[in-house]
C-alpha cells in the first residue's frame, strides 16, 4: 500500500513539474514576443498623410467652415422588420424625408442601401444608445469631411466643398480663396509594430504643415442672422419670390451681413444653382428711385440747381415734350408744384424728369460712374457684376428721361451700398472688403476716389431725412427711435417679350443710413415680385431696414451707446 501511495506520488510530481515548466517556457516565449521579439520587429513606413482643409471664420472668430470626421449610414434592406419605426427613427433624428425610401430599397441591388450622408461624429455619439435599438442601421467607416455650422447662414458667400472626392470649392469662399485654404498631401512617417499596429510618429509640426491656412472674413454672424431671419419674414409677409440686401461699414468697406433668400444648408446635396447665387454682388436690375439722389447731387456738383427750386408736377401725368412717339410720366401719387427737396422726398418722377432736364445729360453720366455705376466693384478675389451703364455717346433724349429715375440702367445692391456709403462718409467711393489679410490689424480702408464735397453731401443728407420724415419712408418709420435717412425705389421689371415695363413684377428696394449723425452702417435690402397689393418699397424693405436696425441697435451695445444722443 506504502509503495503503491509513493509510486502515485512520484507520478503527481512529475506531472506538476512537467505542467509548471510547460507554463514557465510559454510564459518566457510570450514576454519575449511581446517586448524584445515586437522592439527587434518594429519597422518605419511611410505614408500618405493629408492635413486639414483651413477655417474659415467670421470677423469675431465664430467657426464658419472646418473640417471634422464623418459617418454615412446604411440600412441592411435584409434585416428590416419593422420599416415605420426606422422611418420614424430617420424622420425624427435627421429630418430625412421617407416618402422615397421604400422605393429607393426596392431599386437598390445591394443589401445594404444608403439612406444619410455626412452625419457628423459627434452626432453618432450622440445617438449611440438609440443605435442600438436599429440593428438594421449601420455607420460607415469614419471619413473627414467639411462641416458647415451655421448651416444656410451666409451660405453664398461662404459657398461649398463636398465631403467626399472633391478638390477644390464649388463657390464662393471655398473656391475663391481654395488656393489658400486648401490641405496638401505628403509622405509622413510611421511606426509600425510586429503584431501591425500603426504608430504615429510624425511631429505635430509635420502635419500642420500639410493643412490649408486659415481666413478671417469681415462677416459678423449675428448681423448675418438679423438680417436673414427680417429678409426671409418680410419676403414671407409680401409673398416674394426672393429677397437680398447687406450691411456695410460705411468708412471702411467692410460688409458686415451679405444674404441672398431663399438659401440652402451647405451640409447638404445642392442642386439648384438659383438657391445659391449671390444676388447681392452679380445680380443687377434697373433700380428706379434709389438712384435719384445722385441725379440731383448731379445738378449740386454743377450748380445747375438749388434744393428750393420748385417744379410743377403736373399733378401726376406728364407728356414729354421734344419725342418723335408719346410717351407719359406717371407719379404715384399726383402733386402740383414741389421743390427738389419735394420732389426726392415724395419720389416725383415727373418732377426728377423736369430736374435732369436743366442737369443734362453730361453731369449726371459724369455722377453716375464718379459713384461707381457701370464699373466691377474690386471687393478682393470675389467675383463681382459690373451692371449695365451705357456710353454717352448712345445716350439720347429718351436716356434723359430714363437713366435719373432708374431706368435704361442696371446695378446690383454691392453698388448702391458703395454710392450711399460715399454719400455717409463724406464723399468717398472706398473698396468694399470681404476677407482680412493675415495682419488685418495694420489695414486701412482703400479710397478708390473723391466723388462729392460734403457742403453738397451735408444738403442732400437732410433732402434724404425728409424721405423718412415726410416722404415715401414716413409711414413705416413714423415715430422710430432711430434717426436714419434713406431712399426708397419701387422698379417695374421690364418684360422683354412684350418690350414693355410690366404691371405685376416689381423690385422693391431700399438703402438706408444710420445713425443720421456719424453714420455706423448703410443696409441695401430688396424684395424680388412681391404680390402686386404689397409691390410699394414703403411695404416691403422699409418695414424690414427698420426691424434690422432695431435688432441690431439692441444687440450690440456700443452702437446703442454711440446713438444715444440720437434719439429723438
Amino acid at each position: 500500500m506504502t509503495k503503491l501511495y509513493k509510486n502515485h506520488h512520484n507520478r503527481l510530481k512529475i506531472i506538476l513539474i512537467v505542467c509548471l515548466s510547460f507554463m514557465l517556457v510559454s510564459t518566457i516565449k510570450t514576454f519575449y514576443l511581446q517586448v524584445f521579439k515586437s522592439q527587434d520587429k518594429s519597422i518605419e513606413i511611410q505614408k500618405i498623410v493629408k492635413g486639414d482643409r483651413g477655417v474659415i471664420y467670421d470677423r469675431n472668430l465664430t467657426k464658419l467652415a472646418y473640417d471634422i470626421n464623418f459617418y454615412d449610414l446604411y440600412l441592411n434592406k435584409n434585416e428590416i422588420t419593422d420599416i415605420y419605426s426606422i422611418k420614424y427613427f430617420l424622420n425624427e433624428y435627421f429630418e430625412y424625408n421617407t416618402s422615397n425610401l421604400d422605393s429607393i430599397i426596392n431599386i437598390s441591388k445591394k443589401s445594404d442601401v444608403l439612406i444619410v450622408e455626412g452625419v457628423p461624429y459627434y452626432k453618432i455619439d450622440e445617438l449611440s444608445e438609440v443605435l442600438k435599438l436599429y440593428p438594421q442601421i449601420k455607420k460607415s467607416i469614419q471619413y473627414k469631411g467639411r462641416y458647415y455650422p451655421e448651416k444656410s447662414l451666409a451660405s453664398q458667400i461662404i459657398g461649398k466643398f463636398s465631403h467626399k472626392n472633391d478638390t477644390i470649392g464649388r463657390w464662393g469662399v471655398e473656391r475663391i480663396l481654395n488656393e489658400l485654404i486648401k490641405a496638401k498631401k505628403n509622405k509622413l512617417s510611421f511606426s509600425v509594430t510586429s503584431r501591425g499596429r500603426i504608430k504615429k510618429r510624425f511631429l505635430e509640426d509635420e502635419y500642420l504643415a500639410l493643412s490649408g491656412q486659415d481666413v478671417m472674413l469681415t462677416i459678423d454672424i449675428e448681423y448675418q442672422k438679423i438680417l436673414e431671419q427680417e429678409l426671409i419674414r418680410q419676403m414671407e409677409n409680401t409673398e416674394s419670390k426672393s429677397a437680398n440686401g447687406l450691411i456695410i461699414n460705411p468708412f471702411n468697406g467692410e460688409i458686415l451681413a451679405i444674404a441672398s433668400v431663399p438659401s440652402s444648408n451647405l451640409n447638404n446635396k445642392l442642386k439648384e444653382i438659383e438657391l445659391i447665387r449671390d444676388y447681392v454682388c452679380n445680380f443687377s436690375y434697373e433700380p428706379g428711385s434709389t438712384l435719384k439722389p445722385f441725379s440731383i447731387l448731379a445738378g449740386m456738383k454743377n450748380n445747375k440747381i438749388n434744393l428750393e427750386d420748385k417744379y410743377f408736377c403736373e399733378n401726376g401725368r406728364y407728356k414729354i415734350p421734344g419725342l418723335n412717339r408719346k410717351r407719359y410720366i406717371q407719379d404715384h401719387e399726383p402733386h402740383d408744384t414741389l421743390s427738389v427737396n419735394e420732389i426726392l422726398a415724395h419720389s416725383s418722377n415727373i418732377g426728377l424728369v423736369k430736374v435732369s432736364s436743366d442737369i443734362g445729360m453730361e453731369s449726371i453720366y459724369n455722377t453716375f460712374r464718379e459713384f461707381g455705376f457701370g464699373q466691377r466693384p474690386m471687393l478682393d478675389e470675389y467675383s463681382t457684376s459690373a451692371g449695365l451703364m451705357k456710353d454717352l455717346n448712345k445716350w439720347n433724349i429718351h436716356s434723359l428721361v430714363s437713366i435719373p429715375i432708374g431706368q435704361e440702367l442696371r446695378v446690383t445692391n454691392l453698388q448702391i451700398g458703395l454710392a450711399y456709403s460715399a454719400i455717409a462718409n463724406g464723399g468717398y467711393l472706398i473698396k468694399p472688403k470681404l476677407f482680412y489679410k493675415k495682419n488685418h490689424n495694420n489695414e486701412s480702408s482703400q479710397i478708390v476716389r473723391k466723388v462729392a464735397n460734403e457742403t453738397d453731401l451735408d444738403k442732400l443728407v437732410e433732402s434724404l431725412k425728409l424721405v423718412v420724415s415726410n416722404g415715401t419712408a414716413a409711414q413705416a418709420l413714423e415715430n422710430h427711435s432711430i434717426c436714419s435717412y434713406g431712399k426708397t425705389g419701387t422698379a417695374q421689371v421690364y418684360d422683354k417679350d412684350s418690350r414693355a415695363y410690366s404691371d405685376s413684377l416689381f423690385i422693391s428696394t431700399y438703402a438706408g443710413v444710420f445713425p443720421c449723425e456719424n453714420p455706423k452702417l448703410v443696409c441695401v435690402i430688396s424684395f424680388i415680385n412681391p404680390e402686386v397689393d404689397k409691390k410699394w418699397a414703403s411695404q416691403s424693405a422699409v418695414p424690414a431696414f427698420r426691424e434690422i436696425i432695431n435688432r441690431i441697435v439692441n444687440r450690440d451695445q456700443n452702437l446703442s451707446m454711440d446713438i444715444a444722443h440720437e434719439i429723438r
